[in-house]
């Protein structure tokens, strides 16, 4: 991958707030914590870019990109488990150390 940007970032929230009619609006409230946006396009494909958001300023770059498609290998295993092998719910009974 090719890093495009790497930056610290704000993010807001909307904060939803009801009127007298029952309409719903809702009101941009700023996070206090500050984020990390990395932005990456892939070699092979150039008109594909990646962007990733995390709150670890110190991991490396290559690091989080690592993690994200780990996280979505394994999101790609529980949608096959769910999907084609019909099963609603895991349960363990193994403690997480």
């Amino acid at each position: 991958m090719t890093l495009i940007k790497d930056s610290k970032v704000q993010l807001y929230t909307g904060k939803a707030i009801h009127n007298k009619k029952g309409n719903v609006h809702y009101r941009e409230d700023l996070v206090e914590t500050p984020f990390r946006l990395i932005v990456a396009k892939t070699k092979t494909e150039e008109s594909k870019e990646f962007w990733f958001i995390t709150n670890d300023f110190d991991l490396s770059t290559k690091q989080v990109s690592q993690a994200y498609r780990r996280h979505w290998d394994i999101e790609v295993s529980f949608r096959f488990i769910k999907q084609e092998l019909n099963v609603s719910h895991l349960v363990s009974l193994n403690k997480m150390e």
